[in-house]
C-alpha cells in the first residue's frame, strides 16, 4: 500500500487522481514518532493461533514543533481493503 503524509484534506502529490483514497488523521505530540499499520486480521489465526501480523504502512511520521496532529492518506485501490489500521508510536532514531 502505498502511504505519504497530507495537509488536511488535500492529497499529497504524486497520488492518482482517480485512486480510492483513505485519510487518516490523529492527534500527535511535538517531537514524537509515529508510524500507521495495517493487519488484515485482530483475532488470532483459527488454524495457528498465531497473533495478527501489522505491517508498516507508509513511513515513520514524526510531529513537528508545531504540529498536534498528522495525517496520512493510504491508496487503498489495490488491495484488500478491509485492514485494521493503527497508529504506533515509532521509536525515535535519534535515540
Amino acid at each position: 500500500q502505498a502511504a505519504g503524509p497530507g495537509t488536511g484534506e488535500t492529497p499529497p502529490e504524486g497520488f492518482d487522481p482517480a485512486a480510492k483514497l483513505l485519510h487518516v488523521r490523529w492527534p500527535a505530540v511535538p517531537g514524537k514518532s509515529y508510524q500507521l499499520e495495517a493487519a488484515a486480521r485482530l483475532a488470532a489465526d483459527p488454524t495457528t493461533g498465531a497473533p495478527p501480523e501489522f505491517l508498516p504502512v507508509g513511513d515513520v511520521l514524526t510531529a513537528g514543533a508545531d504540529e498536534t496532529a498528522l495525517d496520512v492518506w493510504v491508496d487503498i485501490s489495490g488491495g484488500d481493503v478491509k485492514q485494521l489500521y493503527r497508529i504506533r508510536i515509532a521509536e525515535s532514531e535519534a535515540q
